[in-house]
């Protein structure tokens, strides 16, 4: 293989690689958005209304 078919090869495998890395940055941020959000809300809103119950 020359070099520039080897450049070509590792370039794209860079670029591959740091769109798969984009994307699961953008994932893992969704998760934890999502997670902070649902804890919020059970915490804020679910909880007070069993103990509202329960009372």
């Amino acid at each position: 293989m020359s070099t520039a078919v080897m450049g070509d090869v590792f370039g794209g495998l860079t670029l591959v690689v740091l769109r798969a890395a984009v994307l699961v940055d953008f994932f893992v941020d969704v998760v934890i958005y999502t997670a902070s959000v649902g804890f919020d809300y059970l915490f804020f809103q679910i909880l007070p209304n069993i103990v509202s119950k329960i009372q």
